[in-house]
C-alpha cells in the first residue's frame, strides 16, 4: 500500500487493537481465498458437466448424421448434394493424388521444364491415368476418400 492509499483518519491506539485488526485482515483474506476456491471448484464442476453433455450429444449427433448419410448414399448415389428443407447433404468425391517415387523413371513427355532440369508434371500424369488407367514408371496414384457432410447452417460446429 502506498502512503496515499493509507487512510489517515483510521487510528489504532495500541498493539492490542493492531493485533485485533491483523486477525480481521487474516479472516477477510481467508474469506477471499474461500470464495476463489469455491468459484474454481464450481467452474471445474461446470466444465466436467459440459464435457459429459457434449459427449452425449455428439454420440447422438454422429448416429443421426450417419443414418441421414446412409439414406443419401442409397437414394442419390451419383449426386454431389441434395438440398432438403432443414439442411443439405453433401458428397465430395476423393481426388487423385500423384506421388513421385522416382523422378528419373518418369517418361520425359510427362515432365515439365524448370530452370536447368525437368520435374514430373503431376497434372499431366493424373490426366494420363484418367484416360488409360496406367500408372507411369516412377509414380504412384492414389484416390483420397470420398467425404460426406450434413450442412444445417451451423457454422463452426462439427
Amino acid at each position: 500500500m502506498t502512503d496515499a492509499a493509507i487512510q489517515t483518519e483510521i487510528d489504532l491506539d495500541d498493539a492490542h487493537q493492531v493485533e485485533s485488526a491483523l486477525r480481521d485482515i487474516a479472516e477477510l483474506r481467508d474469506e477471499l481465498l474461500g470464495i476463489k476456491n469455491h468459484a474454481a471448484a464450481q467452474i471445474a464442476q461446470a466444465q466436467a458437466w459440459a464435457e459429459a453433455e457434449e459427449d452425449r450429444i455428439r454420440q447422438d449427433l454422429s448416429w443421426k448424421e450417419s443414418s441421414v448419410l446412409v439414406w443419401f448414399r442409397r437414394e442419390y448415389p451419383d449426386k454431389a448434394s441434395k438440398k432438403l428443407i432443414n439442411g443439405t447433404l453433401k458428397r465430395r468425391v476423393g481426388s487423385l493424388v500423384a506421388e513421385v517415387l522416382d523422378a528419373d523413371q518418369v517418361p520425359q513427355e510427362y515432365c515439365e521444364h524448370v530452370p536447368e532440369s525437368w520435374r514430373p508434371d503431376k497434372n499431366k500424369i493424373k490426366a494420363h491415368f484418367k484416360e488409360t488407367g496406367e500408372i507411369l514408371p516412377g509414380m504412384d496414384i492414389e484416390r483420397t476418400d470420398t467425404t460426406y457432410r450434413v450442412d444445417t447452417g451451423h457454422k463452426g460446429l462439427k
